[in-house]
């Protein structure tokens, strides 16, 4: 099976009623790139209360190539779309 980790730096810009574009930096296979993940919040955000889980999912399409991935050219197509579901729980 393939193991891959995923790093993201980023700020949140462009809030909507629950979305927003999460713009920063991708680590993946060792190499950064800039990318944007489009979230979409469970609650809308002016409802957080920071006691509360933060429940999200989201998505973004990167080229595997620039991120030096290469292996199975012909089973893995270039565009690979990488998804998030997440809770994120106040600490």
């Amino acid at each position: 099976p393939l193991s891959l980790t995923l790093l993201w730096m980023s700020s949140i810009s462009d809030f909507l009623d629950r979305s927003a574009e999460v713009t920063g930096q991708l680590t993946a296979h060792g190499v950064t790139r800039p990318s944007t993940l489009r979230v979409i919040f469970a609650a809308p955000p002016a409802h957080i209360n920071g006691r509360d889980p933060v429940a999200l999912t989201g998505s973004t399409v990167i080229d595997r190539r620039d991120f030096g991935m290469n292996a199975w050219p012909m089973v893995v197509g270039r565009k690979v779309t990488i998804t998030l579901n997440a809770r994120m729980v106040p600490g």
